[in-house]
């Protein structure tokens, strides 16, 4: 539900640019590619349950902390936190 309405957000709340928007976006694609390959080994290697709701805490944080979003710095951070 974010990506749709992320780039209109930036660009009225923040001023963003293109380019800024760009980065923001694709930081969450970065970030999911980059953690596949141990997030794999952390389901293999440790129980599913308790990995998969430590994720979905730390998704959910993720996606709060949208709410507290002051910065653009702030903003591409969370994203790639959320990926």
């Amino acid at each position: 539900m974010l990506i749709p309405t992320l780039p209109f957000y930036l660009a009225h709340q923040f001023h963003a640019g293109k380019t800024m928007i760009g980065v923001i976006l694709s930081a969450y694609i970065i970030a999911a590619l980059l953690i596949r390959p141990f997030s794999g080994y952390m389901v293999d290697s440790f129980s599913r349950k308790h990995v998969y709701l430590l994720a979905y805490v730390f998704f959910v944080g993720a996606y709060l902390g949208y709410i507290v979003a002051a910065s653009i710095l702030f903003i591409l951070i969370l994203r790639f936190f959320h990926g």
